[in-house]
């Protein structure tokens, strides 16, 4: 607890609490009499709080180590001073308390004066004129000039209130100085917040970005970039981590899989993976909350080849073989994942084999408005509950995910189709946009693509394994053909033709996809998991130029006929996946979706 204990945390009132458990711990295992008990240790220079993320100091980047060189001795110094601390009488303490106080104020002000030095150098690069290998002139970044500008204002300020004898923040290289200066700790661990993106400060945004290079978006990297600030986190445990130390920390499950996650996983499997557990299945047996947790431990080694791997209630080894062959993480069981990894080297994946990619469905940005309730039809129109008037010509047949199940979509809602939108908003239109309280600019879709009306194959966003459906490309009302489209909440990709359709739908709803889906798909509550495009997209799809038989048993199946046990064969047949290896695979799909 002296010397080997450190913490820190944002609230202050965890710092209380955590010394509390620590004085609690020493006393427990004490055998003697209360009034024997010796003095409990002061703990106010190992559990600190304060923000564990951003600090002046953090931007110097190898300039620290040149710094600590140069404190070699006040170090030494600073270390006795704290070993004395803890186990100073009352009437010392306040005294060596300055002592220690002032030294981290030196301190300090050194590491933000070298910091200030740094950003100054940089922003100086960044203004100085300079041209293309053409002779023009370049534009300086004006962004990242402001950004510079703003922090080097806010180091001086910092540098300003040090020297005026206030240390007002926390700083791992200040405050834990003497075991930094030695490369750092040898355990890190820890529980981070679980941060949605959305729910982060600009500011405090931008600044983690520019710090941390997990948080920042990997090079052709996923345009919709929202990493939880967890990553940022764990980021800082590796650089607080000496040579050899352990981190170990409770992440959210779907870092296994989120596109922003990719920097995290690619610079975890540079060091020795020890274990990765994920509670996501059973998190309530061990949580107050629904989550989704995963124990990611690892050392900063070499990677040694083994990896204790636990997935609920299964435990078994890994190899880092086993995670580097996707981009992805999957916590497969060895005999299921051999067959995924023979099944992924042997097809391409399913939009390289198809030329198309999934798409999300329709996005109106405003369900309410667009889509129009229990209506009936009155020639070429549609009469809506509140007596309103719309064209047939104008609306669809919009498909939702709660419509629809495997190998069927049930009632479909009617929802306005702006198709190429009104150059004069016709009066049925602003009549509507009255009725709804928006303005008649308003009806213009927030996503919707081409390939959104026609022939295709739609699945769950969210659902317990895959389930998909063909969808034509309209359907017929009172003679006229009215397009069937899905919503958000689905994805869809458009078929050449009925036949295609057919036979894709036959393999998503397979077991054998099922099994390459569910090992990389996210997780979502009570068994059910994400089926985002770019999962399916990562498919490993054999061509479908012959498939006839698969595209007859897909159609019996929309018909509502038994034929699934069909369907896996053929599909078992056209992977190349023999009875034994299938066994295995039904297992693994089975034991995912908790059945």
């Amino acid at each position: 607890v002296e010397r080997s204990l450190y913490g820190v945390d944002l609230k202050p009132e965890a710092v209380r609490l955590c010394e509390l458990r620590l004085w609690l711990a020493i006393v427990s295992t004490t055998e003697v009499g209360i009034e024997q008990i010796p003095p409990l240790p002061n703990l106010d220079r190992n559990i600190l709080q304060g923000n564990s993320l951003l600090g002046p100091a953090d931007f110097l980047g190898d300039a620290r180590a040149e710094i600590y060189r140069e404190w070699v001795y006040a170090l030494r110094a600073q270390s006795d001073l704290l070993e004395r601390y803890r186990h100073s009488p009352r009437e010392e303490r306040p005294a060596l308390a300055r002592l220690i106080r002032e030294n981290d104020r030196r301190l300090a002000s050194d590491l933000v004066a070298r910091a200030i030095d740094a950003d100054e150098a940089e922003l100086q690069l960044l203004t100085a004129p300079q041209e293309d290998l053409f002779g023009r002139a370049l534009a300086a970044d004006l962004e990242r000039c402001r950004e510079l500008q703003a922090r080097i204002a806010g180091h001086r300020r910092t540098l300003d209130r040090i020297e005026e004898g206030t240390l007002d923040f926390f700083s791992f290289d200040v405050h834990f100085a003497p075991v930094m200066a030695r490369g750092g700790f040898d355990v890190v661990a820890g529980n981070p917040p679980w941060v949605r993106n959305a729910r982060i400060d600009a500011r405090a945004k931008r600044m983690v970005s520019d710090r941390y290079a997990f948080f920042r978006p990997a090079s052709g990297g996923a345009a919709f970039h929202q990493p939880d600030l967890s990553v940022a986190f764990f980021e800082r445990a590796l650089s607080l981590a000496g040579d050899g130390g352990v981190v170990s920390m409770l992440m959210p499950a779907k870092i296994m899989n989120a596109a922003y996650a990719a920097p995290l996983r690619r610079a975890a499997m540079q060091h020795d993976v020890v274990a990765i557990e994920d509670w996501s299945a059973s998190a309530k047996r061990y949580f107050d909350a629904d989550t989704f947790p995963l124990g990611l431990t690892l050392a900063k080694r070499r990677p040694r080849g083994r990896i204790h791997v636990v997935d609920d209630d299964l435990s078994f080894e890994a190899t880092p073989a086993d995670f580097g062959g996707t981009c992805e993480w999957s916590l497969v069981p060895p005999e299921a994942a051999a067959i995924l990894r023979r099944l992924r080297a042997a097809h391409r994946p399913l939009a390289i084999t198809l030329g198309r990619r999934p798409l999300m469905g329709v996005k109106t940005g405003d369900n309410h408005a667009f889509f129009l309730g229990d209506c009936r039809i009155r020639g070429a129109a549609l009469i809506t509950e509140d007596h309103l008037c719309v064209p047939l010509a104008h609306v669809a047949r919009c498909v939702r995910g709660r419509d629809l199940k495997r190998w069927s979509a049930g009632p479909t809602e009617w929802m306005v189709w702006p198709r190429n939108g009104w150059k004069t908003p016709p009066r049925w239109l602003r009549n509507l946009a009255g009725a709804r309280g928006v303005d008649v600019s308003d009806f213009q879709l927030a996503y919707v693509k081409p390939e959104h009306v026609g022939i295709k194959v739609a699945w769950k966003d969210v659902s317990r394994g895959m389930t998909a459906a063909v969808l034509s490309d309209s359907v017929d009302v009172n003679g006229r053909a009215v397009p069937l489209v899905p919503n958000q909440t689905l994805y869809s990709i458009d078929a050449v033709s009925l036949d295609e359709a057919y036979a894709l739908s036959a393999v998503l709803n397979s077991t054998v996809a099922n099994a390459l889906l569910l090992a990389v798909a996210e997780r979502a509550k009570d068994a059910h998991f994400r089926m985002f495009g770019r999962t399916v997209a990562q498919l490993p799809l054999p061509p479908l130029d012959d498939a006839t038989a698969l595209t007859r048993l897909a159609r019996r199946a929309h018909a509502g006929r038994g034929v699934d046990a069909d369907i896996d064969r053929a599909v078992a047949e056209l992977y190349g996946v023999s009875e034994k290896d299938f066994a295995k695979l039904r297992r693994f799909v089975d034991h995912r979706l908790a059945r």
